[in-house]
Order: structure tokens, then C-alpha cells, then sequence
């Protein structure tokens, strides 16, 4: 687990486009959005299930205090949050905290 923050990441970058969404884009994949009016997550690998893939947007989870992980078991992604566990799918989309202090 890295201190490094997303926007300092190699091949990552991190922008807020004109409808004030947060998007989280490793190589060409905006690997997560975060629409904090319509309060939704999106998330997409892009069909890269790699760990770097899985790293960014679990790192965007910390940072943005997000309240889920995506976890790996035998080759499969499953999102984790405080109350489900959910098979992981492109374009997928969950609900942003409550709680969020953000």
C-alpha cells in the first residue's frame, strides 16, 4: 500500500469535469467516477483485471473515503462495502456513503 497520492501515480491522473464529477483514469480508463450530487459510484476496470487496475481504485476509495473495496478471490472481483458483498461488473454502479465527510 502506497502513500503516493492518486494524482502523483504513474499513468493516472485524476480531473472533475463540468457536471462536478470526480473521474479516476489509469492509462485511458476512468476507472471510477464519483457523482457526489446524484450520490453514485461507477466503477470499470475496462475488462483489465489487474492488480494495478484494482489498486487505483481502491486507493481512490481511501482517499475519497468512499467505503468499499474491491477484493480478488481465485481470478474473481467482488466489491465489499459495510453491508454486502456483490460480484464486481463493468460499468457497475453503488451508492456513495452517507457518512462520507468528504
Amino acid at each position: 500500500m502506497s502513500n503516493v497520492p492518486l494524482k502523483r501515480k504513474k499513468h493516472t491522473k485524476v480531473y472533475t469535469d463540468e457536471d462536478g464529477i470526480i473521474n479516476v483514469v489509469y492509462h485511458n480508463t476512468v476507472v471510477i467516477s464519483i457523482d457526489q450530487k446524484k450520490l453514485k459510484i461507477t466503477l470499470n476496470n475496462g475488462g483489465w483485471k489487474t492488480n494495478t487496475t484494482k489498486n487505483r481504485i481502491n486507493q481512490a476509495a481511501r482517499e475519497y473515503n468512499l467505503g468499499f473495496k474491491i477484493h480478488q478471490i481465485n481470478y474473481a472481483w467482488y466489491v465489499w462495502t459495510e453491508n454486502s458483498l456483490s460480484d464486481f461488473r463493468n460499468l457497475m454502479t453503488i451508492d456513495y456513503p452517507e457518512n462520507n465527510s468528504r
